[in-house]
Order: structure tokens, then C-alpha cells, then sequence
């Protein structure tokens, strides 16, 4: 936007005061007007990645889980409970230790191993372990990576699982 005169100092200072606020206010309105159309195209990459999401996780044969910081289920996907006939929800607010069976808990350099790792917030692959269920005992097998936060502060684990009991 350019106002001009052929004329020198032919705007006065109550004029070109007006006219300085009047283009702050149009350059606040692009600046919110860009800021909003960007702000709507990142909602709709989530809700997209999100979908992307729920169809892999309704179409995998493997089950995802998820856990907070202090190691405990916060989300585990409804395919442990097609898979084991194990209701995920019982499950939330527990940590993987409070669900496994005791003659698997008795492997206990298995599981200080595992732990140790857990606590060193590494990613762990293949970790075995048996969990008595509704269709009895079976064995999973999971991997998982740790989340941190944008501050670096742990924010849990998240991984898939499969059944093993088969082999």
C-alpha cells in the first residue's frame, strides 16, 4: 500500500500517524489471516496422521501400547483384546510387571535386565514375556521406544506387541 503527493510535507503528522497505524492494522490482519490459515492446515495434517494411525493400528495383527512416565499402561489398542480375550482397559494405570505371571516374574534376571534397561530409557526389542489370560496363559512379545517431551523430560514408552504363544 503506497499513499504519495507531488507536493512536499503535504501530509500533515496527524496524517501520517493515522496513516503508520493504519498499516499496523493491515499487517496484523495478514499476519493473523496467514497464522490462521497455517494453524487450520496443521489440524488437518494431525487428523489426517491420526487416521493414518487408527487404520494401521485396526488393520496390524500386532497390538500398540503406551505407557506414562512412570511406566504405567496408558493406552493399549483393542487388538489384545480381539487377541487374548483380555479387556485393554483393565490393564490402564498398571505396569507391565503387575501383569505378568508369576512363574514369569520368577526368571528375575530376565527381568533385570529388562528393568535396567527401562530405567536407562533405551529402546528395547524382542523383550518375551507370559501373561495368564481369560483363554490362558500366553506369551507376548514386545519392543518399545521412550517419548520425551520437547523440554527433554521422559514422558514413557510406546511399542508394539505380538502373541508368541503359537510358536
Amino acid at each position: 500500500l503506497m499513499i504519495y503527493s507531488g507536493l512536499v510535507d503535504s501530509f500533515l503528522d496527524d496524517e501520517i500517524a493515522l496513516l503508520k497505524q493504519l498499516t499496523s492494522n493491515v499487517a496484523l490482519g495478514i499476519t493473523k489471516f496467514r497464522s490462521e490459515a497455517l494453524r487450520m492446515v496443521a489440524e488437518q495434517a494431525l487428523r489426517e496422521s491420526e487416521q493414518r494411525f487408527k487404520d494401521f493400528s485396526t488393520a496390524s495383527s500386532d497390538w500398540f501400547w503406551e505407557t506414562d512416565g512412570e511406566l504405567r499402561f496408558t493406552y493399549i489398542s483393542d487388538a489384545l483384546k480381539e487377541l487374548f480375550g483380555m479387556d485393554s482397559d483393565a490393564l490402564l494405570g498398571r505396569r507391565r510387571e503387575d501383569v505378568a505371571s508369576y512363574d514369569d516374574l520368577a526368571h528375575q534376571a530376565k527381568w533385570a535386565r529388562h528393568l535396567h534397561t527401562l530405567a536407562e530409557r533405551a529402546p528395547f526389542r524382542d523383550f518375551a514375556y507370559r501373561v495368564p489370560t481369560a483363554l490362558g496363559g500366553r506369551w507376548l512379545c514386545i519392543s518399545g521406544v521412550p517419548g520425551f517431551g520437547s523440554d527433554g523430560e521422559f514422558k514413557g514408552y510406546c511399542g508394539t506387541g505380538n502373541d508368541l504363544s503359537e510358536s
